[in-house]
């Protein structure tokens, strides 16, 4: 994000309810083994997932942009960095088939679920979107949804 972009990131309302973040360290493999605690994360909270592969070059390259969104976002959502096969136990049969790949979910319902292009502007657009009630939930699929209830219950 440039100056201008987080000046106007941080002007925009807040959603009615705040959410906790956990910031993650660079390159740290996800933000849940970050946690002070191994409580699972809170139901009533905006989570941005991303879904990368170590072997990635792109992936590697987003992990910066990733890093910047969840400072710059602050306490209004969660973010958490998954690799697909380091954690394939948690995606179990969810189909992740090009990189980045973002879930953003707010309490059970998931809001967007695909492949984004890794500029930071994409990222900004969709989370303040999310954040700002413009992203509706999407019709409910089984394969996320899981995935979804298995996150909340992984605390990641």
């Amino acid at each position: 994000f440039t100056a201008l972009d987080i000046r106007e990131v941080n002007a925009r309302p807040l959603a009615a309810r705040r959410t906790t973040t956990t910031t993650t360290a660079p390159h740290s493999r996800h933000t849940a083994a970050m946690n002070e605690s191994d409580d699972p994360m809170p139901d009533e909270c905006l989570r941005v997932v991303c879904l990368c592969a170590d072997w990635c070059g792109v992936c590697r390259d987003y992990r910066a942009t990733f890093d910047s969104a969840s400072a710059t976002f602050g306490a209004r959502a969660e973010f958490s960095w998954i690799d697909i096969e380091d954690d394939a136990a948690l995606l179990d049969d969810v189909d992740v088939e090009n990189f980045p790949t973002l879930l953003i979910a707010h309490d059970a319902r998931v809001l967007f679920f695909g492949t984004v292009t890794p500029q930071p502007a994409t990222l900004g657009r969709l989370v303040q979107g999310a954040i700002d009630g413009e992203l509706h939930p999407l019709a409910a699929t089984s394969k996320i949804d899981a995935f979804l209830q298995r996150l909340r219950g992984a605390g990641a």
